[in-house]
This record gives structure tokens, C-alpha cells and sequence, in this order.
């Protein structure tokens, strides 16, 4: 256990983390070691949202467009209107309002399934930096705890050095499920086995889903593996295809840096 200093009776003290000093349990212990407990649900929770608006104020747009017309088409006109054409009109209508309220149930329950993942880690969190009485009184076996906890920041580092199966092995035998996202690891690793294959295709998808979250960092890996494919293209001997492609995805990327500059 790293940092620990042994007893005197040769046994390793697990009484708490040892970032903030011996047997630590300040609050900043778990902001700095369970950063990823938190931050990754909190980054979907945000994507899901961004993606949950956007098609909400498309289906906002597209719902009015359709009433517009309705109401153009019983009040812009001078001759009888055939039932026919108003239930045509009419069905357009609903159908929008139908796709608006689809989506809205559906952001409103990624919003949730995040915030419940949010809520149920902090609970966790909380059993675990609970002081030594009030464990006591909620029976919380402090040794198991502990372990959890390490257990998890272990976990943590073996899916950033790319150990997968090792970290699952692991959050399978000390029960880690709910705490740890091994599927966000998972999918980085196809991203990266794909581009050994010379594959741009799943790191664009990649970069498009959370591309919000690499503006704000400054990534320029979409810009990357665009320029890949530009490559492959000109291997190829596809010129006129990688032109093409520099036109219709390198250039606007490359414009809107330049204007946020």
C-alpha cells in the first residue's frame, strides 16, 4: 500500500489514505484519488444533456414549422379545404409533437440514469469516510471499506495503463460494480486497436460524441485522424476524394479554430 508506514508490530496501518498526511481521511483525499468516481458519470451526464437539447430544440423547431403550416393552410385560403388535406397536415403535426415529447423522455431518462449514478457513488463514498463512531453505529465493517477503497483506486490505474481484464477481475471479487466505468476504457481500447488497423472511423465517432468535453481541453485529435484519412487518400492515389474530403471536413473544423482564437 503505497505511502503507509509499517507499525512497530510489523503490520501495515489501513486506518485511511495518506495523501493529506498519516491515516488521512480529509474530504480532499477523495476528490483527488476517486477524481474519475465522479468526473466520467458527470462528463456523460453533460453529453447526454447537450444531446438531450439539441434534439429537443429540433423537434421544438420542427413541431412549430408543422402548426405554421396547419395554420396557414385553414386560414390562407379562400376555398374550402378537402379533409383529406387537413388530416394530412394534421397527422404531420401530431407526429411532431409525438417525436418531441420521444425525445424529451428519453434525455429526461439519461439525465436521470446519470444523476442516479452521481447519487448512488456519493452514498457509497460517504459509508466509506464516515468517522470511527458513527461506523460503529452503522455496522460498517471499516477493514472491508478500506479495502473497497484501495481496491478502487488500484482498479482505477490498471484501466488507464490499459490492464482491462485485470481491472474487471478485480472489480468483480471486491463487488466495485456501479463505481468504476470499465465500458468508457473499452471503448478507448477498440478506438486504439482500430487505428493500428488503420482505422479512423471509430476515433471520429469517438471525437463527435464527446466533442464538447475536447473543445474545452484544446484536443486536436479529430483534426488528426481527419488528416489521416486525407493521407490514406493521397496513398491511394485518390486525390480528387481526399480534395473532397479537406473541403467537406478538414476546412470547417480548421475555420472555427481560427474564429475562437
Amino acid at each position: 500500500m503505497a505511502g503507509a508506514e509499517p507499525s512497530s508490530s510489523g503490520t501495515f496501518i489501513i486506518g485511511g489514505t495518506t495523501i493529506g498526511g498519516a491515516n488521512s481521511k480529509k474530504p480532499s483525499d477523495a476528490l483527488s484519488l476517486d477524481y474519475c468516481t465522479f468526473r466520467v458519470p458527470y462528463e456523460d451526464l453533460n453529453i447526454r444533456y447537450r444531446q438531450g437539447q439539441k434534439k429537443l430544440d429540433l423537434a421544438a423547431h420542427l413541431t412549430s414549422k408543422a402548426a405554421n403550416l396547419l395554420t396557414k393552410k385553414v386560414h390562407g385560403s379562400n376555398e374550402p379545404i378537402s379533409q383529406d388535406a387537413l388530416r394530412k397536415n394534421f397527422d404531420i403535426l401530431l407526429k411532431q409533437v409525438q417525436d418531441a415529447k420521444e425525445a424529451f423522455a428519453n434525455s429526461m431518462d439519461a439525465c436521470i440514469e446519470y444523476s442516479d449514478k452521481i447519487s448512488f457513488r456519493c452514498d457509497k463514498l460517504e459509508e466509506e469516510f464516515t468517522d470511527d463512531e458513527r461506523a460503529a453505529n452503522m455496522e460498517i465493517d471499516a477493514e472491508r471499506a478500506e479495502k473497497s477503497r484501495f481496491g478502487r483506486y488500484i482498479a482505477w490505474h490498471l484501466l488507464r495503463c490499459g490492464m482491462i481484464e485485470s481491472a474487471k477481475r478485480l472489480i468483480e471479487e471486491l463487488g466495485l460494480d456501479g463505481m468504476m466505468d470499465v465500458e468508457i476504457f473499452e471503448r478507448i481500447y477498440e478506438v486504439e486497436q482500430a487505428i493500428h488497423a488503420r482505422n479512423t472511423k471509430p476515433c471520429i465517432e469517438w471525437c463527435e460524441f464527446n466533442r464538447s468535453r475536447l473543445k474545452r481541453i484544446g484536443s486536436r485529435m479529430e483534426i488528426v485522424a481527419r488528416q489521416q484519412d486525407v493521407v490514406t487518400f493521397i496513398e491511394e492515389g485518390n486525390v480528387i476524394d481526399a480534395v473532397n474530403y479537406v473541403k467537406s471536413y478538414v476546412t470547417p473544423i480548421t475555420k472555427k479554430s481560427l474564429l475562437e482564437i
